[in-house]
Formats: C-alpha cells, structure tokens, sequence
C-alpha cells in the first residue's frame, strides 16, 4: 500500500515538474543538505561530548526514534543509519531505541540514567530545549542556533 501512495506521488510530482518552470537548483541543494545532515549530526555530538569534557570514544550514545517517520515501524530509510556507522566507526557504544512518541519523553528520568553533564542532540526538534536546558542536559539540535 505505501509503495502505490509513493508511486502516485512521484508521478504527480513528475508532471508538475513537466508543466510548470522550477528551479532545479533549488532542489538539488535540499537534496545536498538532506543527504549531509547525518554528518552535521555526528557533528554536533562531538561538539556536545567536547564541551561535557569527554571524547566520542567510549562514550555510550543512545539514538531515540529510529523509524522514518512517527508512528510508523519502518526504519529501511530511516537517516540515523549512516549516523550510528559513524559514530560505531568513531568506537562509541551506541544503543538505539525507538519509543513511539519522542514528545512524551521523560526527561527527568532519562537524566538519572545518565553520566554527568548530558548531552542531548534532537535532529528532529523533538523535545523543548528549554526544558532539557533546565534540567541541566547540554542541548544541541537541528535550528537551535548551538
């Protein structure tokens, strides 16, 4: 059933793109900045572990949401898949879990499970960094200006 919705899609797609003049710059250039956010990720997770005083090496990183999109289970093309190779590459442990609702965390109770100074980068802009600032996380995050 996806595959059908997809395919409708691209077709839908491809005629608009045949009727209508498009900038095609503008999106290769999403594409280019899509496809690097996996790099950027592990960017700022090294960023945050430097400023906690700690190295990517050894420390255990958790990924939290790994399906492509909410409330579905499928992580085929999820982008943390190139994210976790790096950071498995880089000798960091790394846990991934998938909660089905990444707005209902509970962060206090994650906290307590935690090494000092935690760390918190949300690709999805899942979680109020404000919050998690409060409880004293270092947070980073796609657009948090960090």
């Amino acid at each position: 059933m996806h595959y059908r919705l997809a395919d409708a899609f691209a077709a839908a797609t491809a005629k608009v793109l045949k009727s209508k003049p498009i900038d095609h710059h503008i999106i290769k250039t999403a594409r280019k900045i899509n496809d690097q956010m996996p790099n950027h990720i592990v960017k700022l997770i090294t960023k945050a572990l430097k400023n906690a005083g700690k190295t990517v090496k050894n420390s255990r990183i958790a990924i939290l949401g790994t399906a492509y999109k909410a409330n579905v289970d499928d992580s085929r093309l999820s982008p943390d898949k190139p994210i976790i190779r790096k950071l498995i590459s880089l000798n960091a442990p790394v846990t991934v879990y998938d909660p089905t609702e990444l707005k209902n965390l509970n962060l206090p109770e994650i906290k307590k499970l935690m090494a000092s100074k935690p760390s918190i980068i949300d690709g999805r802009r899942a979680l109020n960094p404000k919050e998690a600032d409060k409880l004293g996380f270092l947070c980073y995050g796609v657009g948090f200006g960090k």
